[in-house]
């Protein structure tokens, strides 16, 4: 953790808020005050906001952080911004604080509030919102606790050198969550579950070995071994016998049953030509057919064309009947025609006459038209009159209906006082019920929560029971494939067993059942690696489960702390978010009234403007009406001139007929102009149509009767008697072709079933037909021995082979146990030693790794010392130290280069301890901050104890920490004068009569 920014309000001696930018100080800087200024506080503050709560003799006062000089319901805060692996994070945090009630008089309590944010693409992302979650949350980012921070990274007054007095039991404690050492201890743990499955194993071995019985030991199995073997020989030579005599009985029943099926198929291919033959008669039928057909698709183009000169003769004499009517039609109209063109020359003469009428009557309607200009001036102007008197009745009315208005709307100075109380009421009693409901959310969520661990608490238990039924399947598949590989190892030695030669193994020489090889001995070997791979990582799957159902308890346990710390008092969800609803409901009510009160307000202001406005336009509107009345009389003399002028009538109805009047018989004089010029027209093209068609025709009809000989020629030729029985004759191509296909195979079938009737008739000739029945009950008979001789075999067989695996498991599970009770007693050592239980001390190998470890630090811490005390001491480890609850390799001693002797650290002064405690915090830091999986120490803070120190070893431990900073910041609080002069980066705290103040020098 390195500081960037810090800012407290109304805490300790800081009254408001002040600001520290770390980034303007070098990485060794003072903070420097009069006693009791506020330096600790600062460093209170730092750890206040990370943690919510201060170290040292302050822990635990975090409600009476809040300055005595600010305001009594002035909120505290502090907010913190800090770098950590990198990474900009920002915490901010409110203590629990005493605050007004919402209702009536008296305080309540407000609790502490939290947020944490990270930055990250330019913007600031909140990763917590609630106390106990952004404890956890910078917990996890720090990776220290708060005691552990405060050891290591704050050194506050009277705790700093608790790290460097407390007994290794403690320092253990700590050292173990800094460094990586569980994982040696864990190592110790599967080193003792190895060594209880082992134990197990041999346990179940020596059970599965009593199982098989006396008779399958080494000693007494070769006698049954033997008489098994004599067994097993002679039922083999009755089942060879018994299959011999079947084989005989199968011969002579093939041989009957190929002469049955000979003269079966005589008797079938005679039946086969019988049929054939009878179907000859349809055979010519359909000959004849197929040969009428071909006739008649030779005749199919011409009877198409005849057919086509018929529909185009058909056509031509309906196009010819058509051109003749519309001809005969035409020659009709001509009578009609004559009497337009005599009434053309009247229609001529009404519209001349129209015209001249027309330009009479637009005269009239230019002067009507005049006299309503005149007309609709005269309205005009008496509108705006009637408007003008209108608007100022109006606004005289206005004026009084506003200033009624107004006085209604100024409210009195006691319904305004009760709005704005009622407000208030309701705002505090909103908050308070928002609050009781945030309690209550939380509280469910937390029992939610603990619901939730409870089952995934469950849920591990149902997954370490499946993962040891893994681990146990696992391990019984190592030993059958352990099993199979001794199978294969006795059948390779069997392979060298020879009649009469003793066995290298139980040295008798018969050998009635050598072992088979039932595989590959390398695949085995593989297969067995592969199985004890899978039996390893079924148990540390096991292991791993264990931790996690571990993990699941302390989070359940936790979540039962937090429940316990929740008010017990809180009233259900629903009752508070019904009193919260009913809060909101009141207070919108309260804001509505006070919102019309205040509109109320505003409105008799804006209504008081109005009133001088209207007075104003009320003079205005007056003068405007008396204007508008002269211009009304002016108006009236206008039209009465106008009118003298018009006449008495409107002349635009008149007009309008007759221009109307005129257009009609101009439209009808087109219309006749037009029909006489078309009928001209139409007689010519009817006349030259008619001829045309009628040449068609006679074209048409001398091309029909010319196909049409040429066609009764041809079916007269082929046999037809007309065109109609050729048509039906004819067939469409694929039938042809089917029907000529069909005869083809009738032909090849009937040559075929000729040939195969005399072929058959051949393979019976003089023969008799055999028993067949008589030889297969014979067969059924010679098999049912051999059945019956095999199973007896097999049981026999069975019986040997099964004794025979009893003695080879008996041996196998011998020597299995052997070597399982070696690796056993090796396990124990290997336990015994990484356990600590060796002669003399005990040292596990967690205890070992954990004490080099310190070994480091120790040896870091060492040689500042050395630095700081001018060479006389040193830090150096107590490898002896065993006394109590001491862990070796924890103890700390002081090497005194003046006496040559090593003393306890609580033997040294107030300043030679000061020093010891900063060189052993420093010598944690580097060894901390240089471990691949540690928690970075990027700063470190020292609160007082430089007092203690003289002139030269105050340099001296001044020179050592600007030595070791190397990108780390190092603060030293101390009201030291000397030290000014020594640190030119200074925070300065001074105090005042209304509180401190900080300023950055340097």
């Amino acid at each position: 953790m390195k500081p960037r920014k810090l800012s407290i309000t109304n805490i300790g001696p800081f009254v408001g808020t002040v600001s520290i930018d770390f980034s303007t100080l070098d990485e060794v800087f003072l903070v420097c005050g009069d006693t009791g200024a506020g330096k600790t506080t600062i460093l209170d503050c730092m750890a206040y906001a990370l943690y919510g709560s201060a170290p040292g003799t302050r822990g635990g006062r975090e409600r009476d952080m809040k300055s005595h000089w600010a305001e009594r319901y002035e909120e505290a805060a502090v907010e913190f911004e800090f770098e950590s692996g990198g990474e900009r994070y920002h915490v901010a945090r409110k203590p629990a604080r005493e605050r007004a009630k919402a209702r009536g008089t008296g305080t309540t309590d407000a609790p502490a509030e939290a947020v944490f944010r990270k930055h990250g693409e330019g913007a600031w992302r909140v990763l917590a919102a609630k106390t106990g979650e952004v404890d956890a949350e910078i917990q996890r980012v720090l990776g220290f606790t708060k005691e552990e921070f405060w050891k290591i990274v704050l050194l506050p007054q009277g705790e700093f050198q608790r790290f460097l007095e407390m007994n290794s039991k403690e320092r253990g404690e700590i050292l173990e969550k800094l460094f990586p050492v569980e994982i040696h201890g864990a190592v110790t743990e599967l080193a003792k579950a190895k060594l209880l499955r082992a134990e197990e194993a041999v346990k179940r071995l020596d059970g599965d070995i009593a199982a098989l019985g006396p008779d399958a030991a080494p000693d007494a199995a070769d006698a049954s071994l033997e008489r098994n073997g004599r067994a097993v020989a002679a039922a083999k030579t009755e089942l060879d016998a018994a299959r011999a005599a079947e084989s005989s009985a199968k011969q002579s029943f093939d041989r009957a049953a190929d002469s049955a099926r000979a003269f079966d198929a005589a008797g079938e291919a005679a039946r086969i030509l019988s049929v054939l033959e009878s179907q000859g008669p349809l055979v010519e039928t359909r000959e004849a057919a197929l040969a009428a057909a071909s006739r008649a698709r030779e005749l199919s183009p011409l009877l198409d064309a005849l057919h086509e000169k018929a529909l185009a003769l058909e056509s031509a004499g309906k196009r010819a009947s058509d051109a003749e009517r519309r001809f005969v039609e035409l020659e009709a109209g001509k009578s009609a025609i004559e009497a337009a063109e005599r009434d053309l020359a009247g229609l001529a003469e009404k519209i001349r006459a129209s015209h001249a009428r027309i330009g009479g009557l637009r005269s009239a309607v230019q002067a009507w038209s005049r006299f309503l200009d005149s007309m609709t001036a005269r309205d005009d102007a008496a509108a705006e009159a009637g408007r003008a008197s209108a608007a100022s009745a109006a606004v005289d009315e206005r004026l009084g209906n506003t200033r009624a208005e107004a006085d209604r709307n100024r409210p009195g100075t006691e319904e305004e006082s009760r709005t704005r109380e009622r407000l208030d009421v309701a705002r505090t009693a909103l908050n308070d019920a928002a609050r009781i409901v945030e309690l209550s959310v939380r509280r469910a969520h937390l029992g939610a929560a603990r619901e939730a661990r409870e089952r995934e608490l469950v849920d591990a238990n149902v997954r370490i029971d499946a993962a040891r039924d893994r681990a146990e399947n696992a391990s019984r598949d190592v030993a059958r494939i352990e099993k199979e590989r001794d199978g294969a190892s006795a059948a390779f030695l069997a392979a060298s067993l020879v009649e009469g030669s003793p066995c290298p193994v139980c040295g008798s020489v018969h050998h009635p059942k050598p072992a088979v090889a039932s595989g590959d001995s390398e695949e085995l070997r593989s297969a067995l690696t592969a199985a004890k791979s899978g039996r390893d990582a079924a148990s540390i799957e096991l292991e791993r489960l264990s931790a996690d159902r571990g993990g699941a308890s302390t989070a359940l346990r936790m979540l039962d702390e937090e429940l316990a710390k929740s008010p017990a008092d809180l009233p259900g969800l629903d009752i508070a978010e019904a009193a919260r609803a009913a809060a909101e409901t009141e207070l919108a009510a309260a804001t509505t009234a006070h919102a019309g009160l205040e509109a109320r307000k505003r409105r008799a202001a804006g209504l008081d403007t109005i009133l001088s406005d209207l007075v104003a336009e009320s003079g205005k509107l007056s003068a405007e009406a008396a204007g508008r009345a002269a211009t009304l009389a002016a108006a009236d003399s206008s039209v009465n001139a106008a009118r003298e002028a018009a006449g008495p009538s409107d002349p635009h109805p008149l007009l309008a007929e007759e221009e109307t009047a005129a257009a009609v018989a101009t439209e009808e004089h087109g219309a006749l102009e037009r029909r006489v010029a078309g009928y001209g027209r139409d007689v010519a093209a009817a006349g030259a149509e008619r001829s045309e068609v009628r040449r068609g025709m006679e074209e048409a009809e001398r091309s029909f009767d010319a196909t049409r000989s040429l066609v009764d020629r041809e079916l007269c030729q082929r046999g037809f008697r007309d065109a109609d029985e050729a048509r039906a004759a004819a067939w469409p191509d694929g039938r042809m072709a089917a029907e000529r296909s069909g005869l083809s195979e009738y032909r090849e079938r009937l040559a075929a079933a000729r040939d195969g009737d005399a072929r058959c008739s051949r393979a019976v000739e003089g023969r008799e037909r055999p028993d067949l029945a008589a030889t297969e009950t014979a067969l059924g008979q010679a098999a049912a021995a051999v059945t019956e001789l095999d199973k007896r075999l097999s049981d026999v067989t069975g019986t040997a082979a099964a004794f025979a695996d009893q003695a080879a498991r008996c041996r196998r599970l011998l020597e299995g146990r052997s070597k399982l009770a070696a690796d056993s007693a090796l396990l124990k050592k290997l336990f015994m030693v990484l356990n600590g239980d060796i002669q003399g001390k005990r040292l596990s190998f967690q205890a070992f790794a954990l004490g080099r470890w310190f070994e480091s630090v120790v040896a870091c811490a060492a040689v500042r010392l050395h630095e700081m005390s001018d060479g006389r001491y040193r830090l150096a480890l107590d490898r002896e130290a065993s006394r109590g609850n001491a862990k070796i390799g924890l103890e700390i001693l002081v090497s005194d280069s003046f006496t040559g002797r090593d003393r306890a650290a609580a033997s040294l002064s107030g300043g030679e301890k000061f020093m010891a405690s900063i060189a052993l915090a420093l010598g944690l830091a580097d060894v901390v901050s240089g471990r691949a999986a540690g928690s970075p120490v990027e700063s470190v803070f020292i609160d007082e104890g430089f007092g203690s120190l003289d002139e030269d070893a105050l340099d001296r431990a001044i020179e050592v920490l600007d030595r070791v900073r190397a990108g780390r910041m190092v603060g030293i609080v101390s009201h030291v004068a000397e030290l000014r002069s020594r640190i030119p980066s200074r925070i300065e705290v001074r105090k005042g009569r209304t509180g401190s103040t900080i300023e950055i020098v340097g």
